[in-house]
């Protein structure tokens, strides 16, 4: 009777200690896990706004690299007189679009494949600063409509198993500098048939054409309307030359 009665009475603390015991230890593991899942969201979230970070500053960084590089390649492709290299050679700096009878004078292809290349140029040259990627060589340029499009391969943003992808893709529009050297060239040409007939051509162009000559080569200064800079705008000047040291038309 006593065991039974003992039994008894020892059941319901056993049974109410128990409970206790296993209460504690399900707080005690949930609280672990709860803090585990916390820290692994946490760290989630923090990567996540250092790679949209990092993605913000790449497309920013490209954009302004984008109109420098811009300005930069326009103003040198006119002091190239629009070559980034003239197939004539260059005297005295200035590019040739004649040397005796070679014809080194551009059409519209020409004129958009070298300001391709020179635009090219000019951004790799501020993608090299950029540390933080490869952004060097990773472009490429297209005429569409008028516009220059640039496209850039996708660069890589990864922390972990978080991926993101940048996808460098901007338009300039040059389209109205690029068309007057176009119309430069037209000129040019038609000016050098009637000099065969008039020595006193080339005074005959308009006030906007400075023409110096020098023994049988003609060089050009020819300032636009078109002011670019990025503190202090001034005009685009077209510089060339035509180099008649193996070919004497009569207007030299």
């Amino acid at each position: 009777m006593i065991n039974r009665r003992g039994s008894i009475f020892y059941s319901p603390f056993l049974v109410l200690a128990l409970l206790v015991i296993l209460t504690y230890t399900g707080f005690k593991f949930l609280t672990i896990e709860t803090g585990i899942q916390t820290q692994m969201i946490g760290t989630l979230q923090i990567d996540l706004l250092n790679i949209y970070n990092s993605a913000e500053k790449y497309q920013f960084f490209i954009q302004q690299s984008a109109k420098y590089a811009q300005t930069n390649a326009i103003v040198e492709f006119y002091n190239n007189g629009g070559y980034y290299k003239s197939g004539c050679g260059n005297v005295k700096g200035y590019n040739l679009w004649v040397k005796g009878s070679l014809n080194c004078f551009l059409d519209k292809n020409t004129i958009i494949n070298e300001f391709g290349k020179m635009y090219s140029d000019k951004i790799n040259e501020y993608a090299t600063d950029f540390k933080a990627a490869d952004l060097k060589n990773n472009y490429g340029v297209k005429l569409d409509n008028g516009d220059f499009v640039i496209k850039g391969s996708e660069i890589l943003i990864a922390k972990d198993s978080i991926k993101y992808y940048v996808k460098p893709e901007f338009k300039i529009r040059s389209e109205d500098e690029l068309e007057f050297i176009n119309v430069i060239t037209d000129k040019v040409k038609s000016n050098i048939n009637l000099c065969m007939d008039d020595t006193n051509c080339w005074e005959k162009l308009d006030s906007s054409f400075k023409v110096t000559k020098s023994n049988r080569v003609v060089y050009f200064d020819i300032e636009t309307k078109n002011k670019v800079g990025f503190f202090e705008k001034k005009p685009l000047v077209l510089m060339f030359a035509l180099d008649f040291n193996e070919y004497n038309p009569l207007f030299i």
